[in-house]
């Protein structure tokens, strides 16, 4: 008799049987709705990148000097302003919602 004879089987996840496709699991959960639409983020983002390229594009095509040291911090701190407003929104909508 070998040492390896008397070992307690483990039992695994993947043991257990899959439910059946019609029966109610434990663990179901509804399914989310999804908007339609643009998303409001990446549609904000876009836009900005669409400002400055016609900024940079007028810069260069142009005598106008726009001081970066100036407007891209605060470009910056309204970009983060503009994030936590629309994550505010998001939250509020959240909550309405269920």
């Amino acid at each position: 008799m070998s040492q390896h004879e008397h070992t307690t089987p483990i039992e695994t996840f993947l043991d257990e049987p899959d439910p059946a496709p019609g029966s109610p699991s434990q663990g179901s959960t509804a399914v989310p709705g999804f908007r339609s639409g643009p998303a409001p983020t990446t549609t904000i983002v876009g836009l900005l990148g669409l400002l400055t390229t016609i900024a940079l594009l007028v810069t260069q095509s142009t005598d106008l000097d726009i001081p970066w040291g100036v407007v891209g911090p605060v470009a910056v701190v309204g970009a983060g302003v503009l994030l936590v407003v629309l994550g505010l929104a998001g939250l509020r909508g959240q909550r309405f919602r269920g």
